[in-house]
């Protein structure tokens, strides 16, 4: 009787079949890894923008509720301007005196304070002014508050109830009823805002 030899270990066949299941199951679990990674990056891109919309939307909204109905004077003898201006064709888009610029340091000036909403390429900018009266350049601080934008357009209810896209009106000098943004963002469909003024 002839003995066997036993064999010990896998043949060149099971070898080649167990790497190819591994190297199928390491694609599978990369390729879901990688799916994951992308997905969390995306949504917090996504958080980011709509975190940096709201901060917008809100500096905004904060700015057109606390609308001082007085007119400023622009330069040392320029000409009077209303408390609210309006026009994307303007420099400024929307500008306007507004209430609650805080003194915590008690200092020699008013809570007034007046703003300009600006839009170049495709970003907004908020600016103000250190002095209310005699607007110039020298007392101008601007940040950028948003990008990606792609339109804008602004209008104000008037008295009559029709919206106007330039405000003021000839011969008008009060703010209007109702102020509507709309902005529409690259990225996101557009937004619009309606703002009671009175």
């Amino acid at each position: 009787m002839a003995l066997r030899k036993v064999q010990h270990g896998f043949t060149l066949i099971e070898v080649l079949v167990a790497m190819a299941i591994s190297a199928v199951i390491g694609l599978l679990s990369y390729s879901a890894m990688s799916g994951n990674i992308n997905s969390i990056e995306i949504s917090r891109q996504h958080q980011q923008r709509m975190s940096d919309m709201q901060l917008f939307f809100s500096v905004l909204s904060r700015d057109v509720r606390q609308l001082a109905n007085r007119e400023v004077r622009s330069g040392d003898f320029g000409p009077v301007l209303p408390p609210l201006k309006t026009g994307v064709a303007q420099v400024n888009w929307l500008e306007l005196t507004k209430f609650g610029w805080h003194n915590p340091m008690l200092s020699n000036r008013g809570e007034l304070q007046r703003v300009a909403y600006r839009w170049e390429g495709d970003i907004l900018y908020r600016g103000q002014w250190l002095v209310l009266d005699g607007l110039t350049d020298i007392g101008y601080r601007e940040v950028e508050l948003i990008n990606g934008v792609d339109n804008i357009e602004v209008n104000v209810l008037s008295e009559q109830g029709l919206w106007q896209s330039e405000w003021p009106l000839q011969g008008v000098i009060t703010p209007g009823k109702m102020l509507e943004v709309i902005i529409t963002f690259n990225d996101i469909d557009e937004v619009r805002r309606v703002y009671a003024l009175q």
